[in-house]
């Protein structure tokens, strides 16, 4: 959907350290580009959310699966067993707390659509900025830092059943995949928040890491976006 309503001239900027160059930009088109980057990051986050869920949930049956095809033996119960029930836990972060620029996306939706185009701009930039804000924290030294606490915590996890090989191999397996999960979801509203406040809505060529999911395998992909 495109940003409609009736053109406002001058709305004021909300972003803070806003550019003579980005005030004279048209409204309109300073809406509009903001709702534009919205959806498209609205749209790689729910790929990225379907994308890990459904690699997890496959995870999670294998190593079940494995304890039947191998042997029904208190070692196996231990290894895989485990190893499915501490894989599983990663899935209650990525749905009980989603990327906010799915919902964030939606609500702009419904506010351009009530008309006003000077109060849809502010809530685009309000918007914008707490999203940027929201990616930063994504990635800062501490939620690395957690994972690899909480990976650490897998390896004691198995060592107290003296099963110190596979409390390693799914503790260092964990954190690597925690890393790809944290690095993989979409921050774009960081560089686009940038952008908006120089001005610069042209549109820029980009590389990221992405999942990709299709009917015949998970995986991540390095795109270039223009």
């Amino acid at each position: 959907m495109l940003a409609r309503g009736t053109p406002c001239a001058g709305c004021p900027v909300h972003v803070g350290a806003g550019t003579a160059k980005l005030e004279a930009l048209d409204d309109q088109t300073r809406l509009a580009w903001i709702q534009s980057r919205l959806a498209r990051t609205s749209r790689r986050s729910r790929i990225w959310t379907q994308g890990w869920t459904i690699g997890i949930i496959g995870a999670t049956a294998i190593d079940l699966a494995l304890i039947p095809i191998l042997g029904d033996t208190r070692d196996h119960r231990i290894d895989f067993g485990l190893g499915a029930a501490t894989t599983i836990v990663g899935i209650v972060p990525i749905l009980l707390w989603p990327p906010r620029v799915i919902d964030d996306h939606r609500a702009l939706d419904a506010r351009i659509a009530k008309g006003d185009t000077c109060g849809s701009l502010q809530e685009a930039e309000r918007l914008l900025v707490a999203d940027a804000r929201t990616q930063r924290r994504q990635r800062a030294w501490f939620v690395h830092a957690g994972n690899v606490v909480l990976n650490g915590g897998v390896t004691l996890l198995f060592g107290a059943f003296h099963h110190w090989g596979s409390g390693i191999l799914n503790g260092v397996g964990g954190a690597l995949v925690g890393e790809a999960i944290i690095l993989t979801q979409p921050a774009d509203q960081i560089d686009d928040l940038d952008r908006y406040r120089r001005g610069d809505l042209d549109e820029a060529t980009s590389w990221q890491l992405v999942p990709t999911v299709t009917e015949r395998h998970l995986g991540v992909a390095l795109t270039r976006e223009f």
